[in-house]
């Protein structure tokens, strides 16, 4: 897992895709990111934090996310004690429902996901210091939390 939160240059550049999603300009990133609007479960504060899609489901409108940080995510803690208000896919704003992805149905997500983006799925891997064989995805996805919003 991550060792540190990053800052100054990087923790901006890391951060502009919101500022993106915002104005209504979310449609450059396609449909491999969305961004969630969701409170603080300490503060009440509206966040916005963008997220890669590791798997959309055509047939019921559902976008995969994974807690690259593990349930210590910020974005994570928030969304287990109050679901988000709002999810930006492309430039259009929606209001979603979120589920908690168990983990079993999480591992045939990443798998799908590693066939699909190998590079990318190598990231996250060599990222969080996980193995990529059979066994390595699922005690990765028993400490990198899955959640998947979609319509209500």
């Amino acid at each position: 897992m991550f060792k540190r939160r990053p800052g100054g240059l990087r923790k901006w550049l890391l951060g502009a895709p919101k500022y993106l999603f915002q104005a209504r300009l979310g449609f450059v990133f396609g449909k491999r990111f969305i961004c969630i609007v969701h409170e603080g479960r300490n503060t009440g504060k509206t966040y916005l934090t963008p997220l890669e899609v590791v798997y959309r489901d055509k047939e019921t409108s559902e976008y995969f996310v994974i807690s690259a940080r593990g349930a210590r995510a910020d974005w994570y803690r928030n969304v287990e004690k109050y679901p988000v208000s709002a999810v930006y896919i492309g430039s259009r704003k929606r209001k979603m429902r979120q589920r908690m992805v168990p983990v079993d149905e999480a591992v045939v997500v990443i798998k799908d996901y590693q066939r699909r983006h190998p590079k990318s799925a190598a990231a996250l891997a060599q990222l969080t210091g996980i193995s990529v064989d059979s066994t390595g995805w699922r005690a990765a996805m028993e400490q990198l939390p899955m959640v998947a919003f979609g319509p209500r």
